[in-house]
């Protein structure tokens, strides 16, 4: 699914998110938001669709982002439910440097550290996409403001080596560089067409 807010302005990203966030609440741990009587349990090929759309709302405010980041983070602390989105959204959702949105709306390096430890502490190996979003959450952008603690990079990286990780990735984590077509294919959660990056 390739980014399906992308094209949306950040009013229409937030009216999104506000119908998403009672849905999502039924089946993530959202204490603050109040489900509706009778809303709909969603399906579960549905309620990934959900769960991967808001994560791509990068035009969202942190506090909203981290709101479904600690939700996320819930769903994975859970030993019978991990495979899933979970660890992707986190990915996307914590990411230092966003696909398209603004860096000024990325979450701060407390909540992306917060969720690297988590899947390092999952086991990059042992979680679906973890290995990509550790990548994601702990990216190297040169900037202060967002970068995680050196030390929290070097643990990423060993992580990722041990859990035999594309090169690259180790490099995002270690030093200032751009996503490869592939990689901007998997944080999307879709292909791109051979050739085609996106600006």
């Amino acid at each position: 699914m390739a980014a399906p807010g992308r094209g949306l302005e950040a009013s229409a990203q937030q009216e999104l998110w506000d119908f998403l966030k009672p849905h999502l609440a039924r089946r993530l741990p959202l204490p603050s938001v109040e489900v509706p009587a009778g809303a709909k349990v969603p399906r579960a090929e549905g309620w990934h669709e959900m769960v991967r759309t808001a994560a791509s709302l990068e035009h969202l405010e942190a506090a909203d982002k981290i709101l479904l980041g600690e939700g996320l983070a819930g769903r994975l602390r859970r030993p019978d439910d991990r495979a899933g989105p979970w660890a992707w959204a986190l990915g996307r959702l914590g990411a230092r440097v966003p696909l398209y949105g603004s860096s000024h709306k990325t979450v701060p390096p407390e909540a992306a550290a917060a969720w690297v430890a988590l899947l390092l502490e999952l086991g990059l190996g042992n979680v679906e996409h973890a290995a990509f979003a550790a990548a994601q959450l702990a990216r190297c952008t040169g900037d202060r403001a967002r970068d995680l603690d050196p030390d929290l990079r070097v643990a990423v990286a060993a992580a990722l080596r041990q859990a035999t990780a594309p090169e690259h990735w180790l490099r995002l984590v270690t030093e200032v560089v751009a996503l490869e077509t592939a990689e901007e294919a998997r944080a999307l959660g879709d292909s791109l067409p051979v050739g085609l990056r996106l600006r």
